[in-house]
């Protein structure tokens, strides 16, 4: 009967002789873990249309555009504020 020592002694070798010939130390192959990809999900233009009276348009670029801007306001705004943290000096 092999003592743990012994087991973990070659199991030890065993990893470094993979590591010197290249091969992956990994125990499991990384794809077994990723999820599915998600389903692209598009709007139903006929159900927002009975639900809205009218049919909505993609608005998706014009509100990237927009959030886009307003975080470059935002952070124009932020950098003409004065800071209240007081000077350290060393």
């Amino acid at each position: 009967m092999r003592t743990p020592e012994q087991v973990r002694r070659d199991q030890n070798a065993d990893t470094l002789a993979k590591f010197k010939r290249g091969e992956s130390l990994s125990l499991v192959d990384s794809t077994a873990t990723w999820w599915p990809p998600r389903p692209i999900i598009k709007k139903d233009q006929e159900g927002m249309a009975k639900l809205y009276g009218t049919q909505v348009p993609d608005m998706r670029r014009e509100t990237d555009t927009k959030r886009h801007n307003t975080i470059l306001a935002l952070r124009n705004v932020r950098d003409d504020v004065a800071d209240d943290t007081p000077t350290q000096t060393v």
